[in-house]
């Protein structure tokens, strides 16, 4: 585990301002008026203001082209198959050894930031199962990897036959700091953003990720009205609904063992009491 966590926590120098409007001009032909630094963990992503609004991503150096070409094509399936995801334009570039890419920018307020209450909870859930059905046949070699955020490389299996649970690449972070919304849409998810934590796993594990996050004292009325929503397009497995709660568990666990060795001096005690409340409420 300590390997998979230097990964997340190497240091990089950040890349200038100055460096990614030339890098725009010169691999894409995009002019920007303006850039806009936007606060991410292992990349320099950047809002784009041009002729129309893009997103520049400058991979962290310890990922592999192998690993942003797994995002890339994940998104690229998922936006053929009409779900509201970011696509690349034109292919990628190498600038201090680190691959750069441009992204659409898709409009919208955050799931976290907006009221929402178990009906758009099923909606969210209906969104993750359109999604899953998207990429049900992709297959990609990178998408067979380890790293810390992963349910499978936390070691959380133990006791679960993943031999008899459906398989497939699976988005792996579908949470409200990563779903645009608009109360007035029918789909409520208006935007599915950052493919970063995409792997090859139980398709189940897509489904209790999701729920980690939405969960709270009162957990049941929240995860039957994601399964219901998700149901609605693709129903689980008897095997899937038995995982589902200890698949839950084990990310709360890894949501608040991982922070404290990621960021020890950014600890909130308090957001580690709710997760510890909520995992013994489960």
């Amino acid at each position: 585990m300590e390997h998979l966590l230097r990964e997340l926590t190497e240091p990089f120098d950040a890349l200038p301002e100055a460096e990614a409007l030339a890098l725009l001009a010169e691999h894409w032909s995009i002019e920007a008026t303006s850039l806009d630094r936007l606060d991410t963990e292992r990349d320099d992503t950047f809002r784009v203001r041009a002729d129309r609004d893009y997103v520049l991503k400058v991979a962290h150096p310890l990922d592999s082209p192998a690993l942003i070409d797994l995002q890339n094509a994940a998104m690229t399936v998922a936006y053929e198959a009409r779900m509201p995801v970011q696509h690349p334009i034109g292919g990628t570039a190498l600038t201090r050894g680190r691959t750069a890419r441009v992204l659409t920018w898709l409009p919208g307020g955050l799931m976290r930031d907006a009221q929402y209450g178990l009906g758009e909870i099923g909606a969210a859930g209906s969104a993750l199962a359109r999604l899953a059905l998207a990429l049900r046949e992709f297959e990609h070699p990178a998408a067979r990897r380890q790293f810390a955020w992963d349910l499978q490389s936390f070691g959380a299996y133990a006791g679960i036959d993943t031999a008899g649970l459906p398989h497939q690449v699976i988005h792996n972070d579908f949470h409200p700091g990563n779903l645009l919304v608009d109360a007035g849409d029918p789909r409520f998810v208006t935007g599915i953003l950052d493919f970063g934590d995409t792997v090859y796993a139980p398709r189940v594990q897509d489904v209790a990720v999701a729920l980690a996050y939405l969960v709270d004292d009162d957990p049941g009325p929240v995860i039957a009205a994601f399964v219901a929503g998700y149901e609605s397009v693709t129903p689980l497995l008897p095997t899937e609904h038995a995982a589902l709660v200890p698949l839950i568990a084990a990310r709360l666990r890894q949501r608040i063992t991982l922070p404290p060795l990621l960021y020890p001096d950014d600890v909130d005690p308090a957001h580690t009491a709710r997760l510890t409340r909520i995992l013994g409420g489960l």
